[in-house]
């Protein structure tokens, strides 16, 4: 029962009750009404109890109209407001653990060594996005020995002509070869050849993809062609351009 309720019922007990009381009992208010003027007070109660229990229940359902109206006006709550606010931000603990951006979107080329004669031949492959799109070998005979340059289309080295024979020396370790330029054509073919291989195979141990997540530390063009090497049974598919 609500705090109006049990006024109202008080009030209307003093007010109205007593009286009612009086008017149907009279030997109990004999005695009072002998030295009251009982009549009059208990008209003017009946009255004032009727009005002060009008007043109580215009009081009461004002009330419960103004709570309705209270509730109607409180915002609902949405999933945005009990949504947690996100930031940009993102703890380093989870930066440590994302991975790395895969090499083979940054390592667009690949730099080979070929074979051919006994001499070495240095070549490089542009890609883009793993797929070949064009292969260049330098015109430099570069001794397997010492990685020293023996003929680079405008030099020779120590070059000696016996008869119609010329020859390619080199100046470091004194290593000879026959100056044949289709040494450098095979170099070129070869060289295009494997790199083709590397691009336009899938699935493969020495496909481009497998190279690059078989190579340990740093990934570079370098590295791919001698991860290559070891796994191709080819003398031709050399390294002694580098080391």
């Amino acid at each position: 029962m609500s705090k109006w309720t049990k006024i109202s019922v008080v009030v209307t007990i003093i007010l109205i009750g007593i009286p009612t009381a009086a008017d149907f009992y009279p030997p109990l208010f004999a005695g009072v009404a002998e030295q009251l003027p009982l009549d009059m007070i208990l008209t003017w109660m009946g009255r004032i109890g009727l009005v002060a229990l009008g007043g109580l229940i215009g009081w009461y359902a004002r009330g419960e109209r103004d709570s309705e109206q209270d509730e109607d006006t409180t915002p609902e709550s949405t999933d945005e407001d009990t949504t947690p606010e996100t930031t940009d931000e993102v703890p380093d603990d989870v930066l440590e653990t994302q991975p790395a951006e895969d090499d083979d979107e940054t390592v667009q080329s690949i730099e080979g060594c070929i074979e051919t004669g006994e001499t070495c031949w240095r070549g490089t492959a542009e890609l883009s996005d793993g797929e070949l799109v064009e292969t260049e070998v330098a015109y430099r005979a570069i001794c397997p020995h010492c990685q020293t340059v023996m003929y680079d289309g405008e030099n020779q080295s120590v070059g000696i002509a016996t008869t119609a024979t010329t020859y390619w020396d080199c100046p470091s370790c004194g290593h000879r070869t026959v100056e044949e330029y289709s040494k450098y054509e095979d170099a070129e073919n070869l060289f295009n050849s494997h790199i083709q291989r590397i691009t336009e195979s899938r699935g493969e141990d020495y496909s481009f993809d497998n190279l690059i997540e078989n190579i340990d530390g740093e990934v570079t063009p370098r590295r791919i062609w001698e991860q290559y090497a070891e796994l191709a049974d080819d003398q031709q598919v050399s390294t002694n351009c580098f080391h």
